[in-house]
């Protein structure tokens, strides 16, 4: 169980990779997101929101670990696309008690995949999940429900991507870097379903 604490200062959310107007697939990094990142002296944790677009990746983080007014802390769309643009994070970071004490979390919020309505592309897609993968402690994959092989294929793509960034890293550099946990989350998902048709979660994983 981990629930936020909110002690004092207002947490709003900072822009961090902004999308560039013409879709090259590089990402454009905000200096006030940037400056998050540079000002923390404490150890701390980041959990981030992916996935497909318009699958509820904003509200999830509110819903989860935000009570109340902070609920909406990321802003979310009502139409059919994309609300958010590139990468928002909040601007602090925020004390989330857990049952081993608690943690200093900073929270990101991205743009959806497959957007509609919008300058996007693959490229600019992979680059933008290989980042938050690599900065990111924990990632919240959010999807609904069914789960297709498109969504299992593009996640697999995205991974083997960021792991390739990884690498490169790597090349001719002495580079640690644990993965990230990730949280499947699938709205509107029945478990119990599934397991009547034999399989377990795990199993789409590995379909």
């Amino acid at each position: 169980n981990a629930f936020a604490r909110l002690d004092d200062g207002e947490v709003h959310a900072v822009p961090l990779f902004g999308k560039p107007d013409v879709s090259t697939g590089r990402l454009l990094v905000m200096e006030e997101g940037l400056a998050v990142l540079k000002a923390q002296r404490e150890p701390f944790a980041i959990i981030s929101a992916v996935g497909p677009t318009r699958t509820g990746k904003s509200s999830i983080l509110g819903r989860a670990f935000f009570r109340g007014k902070n609920e909406n802390l990321f802003q979310v769309g009502s139409g059919v696309t994309s609300f958010t643009r590139g990468a928002w994070i909040t601007n602090r970071p925020v004390v989330i008690e857990t049952d081993d004490g608690p943690i200093r979390v900073l929270f990101i919020d991205t743009e959806g995949f497959s957007g509609v309505g919008g300058i996007t592309s693959k490229t600019y897609e992979a680059n933008l999940f290989g980042i938050i993968y690599l900065i990111s402690s924990a990632i919240v994959f959010n999807s609904m429900f069914p789960v297709d092989a498109s969504t299992v294929t593009n996640l697999n793509a995205h991974a083997s991507h960021a792991l390739q960034m990884v690498q490169a890293l790597k090349d001719g550099v002495g580079v640690q870097r644990a993965r990230p946990r990730l949280i499947w989350s699938v709205q509107s998902f029945n478990v119990f379903n599934l397991r009547n048709s034999g399989m377990e979660p795990e199993d789409l994983l590995s379909a």
